[in-house]
């Protein structure tokens, strides 16, 4: 948390920065700041009225193909449920449609949900970058996949789904 004294000289900074800038806003560190907002900049030890600086949305999409399979894996990281669904209206086949749209099905703590597709395939719903649970998703897919191709999650199985559960989480690089 900062205090009021180091809060003022970054105030002052963005006043300067603003007053000599001439379209009203600034770029600081990708963040846009509407000059405009900068209401005043007080004296020495009072605090000093910012804007507010919202970070950007990164939104991923991540194809998989999983060849020796013949399926695919897809994730979709940081979207909202409406993005979901017009996502998945454009991108996914008729016949398989509706099975993917059940993955915006979510209650309130939902961090993620993976809709298995016919033939294996899936996609994946992080609404927040977090690797444990997108790796935690990836091995659903991963027992997906491989159960829709006939190898059941068995001792002599395992390294299977171990191959392509690491297959799967290194492809996302994350």
């Amino acid at each position: 948390m900062f205090c009021t004294e180091a809060l003022y000289p970054l105030g002052l900074l963005c006043y300067y920065l603003c007053v000599s800038y001439k379209h009203g806003a600034l770029n600081l560190y990708g963040a846009r700041i509407d000059c405009k907002s900068i209401v005043s900049i007080g004296s020495v030890g009072s605090t000093p009225t910012l804007p507010t600086m919202k970070k950007k949305r990164t939104l991923r999409e991540i194809f998989i193909p999983v060849n020796v399979y013949d399926s695919q894996v897809i994730v979709l990281i940081g979207h909202t449920k409406e993005e979901v669904l017009k996502w998945i209206d454009k991108n996914v086949e008729d016949d398989v449609k509706e099975s993917a749209k059940g993955i915006v099905d979510v209650q309130s703590y939902t961090r993620a949900r993976t809709a298995c597709l016919h033939g294996g395939g899936s996609i994946i719903w992080i609404i927040k970058e977090n690797k444990p649970v997108l790796i935690h998703e990836l091995f659903h897919s991963t027992a997906y996949m491989l159960r829709e191709k006939g190898i059941p999650l068995t001792q002599e199985s395992e390294e299977a789904y171990a191959y392509l559960l690491g297959y799967l989480t290194q492809s996302c690089n994350i």
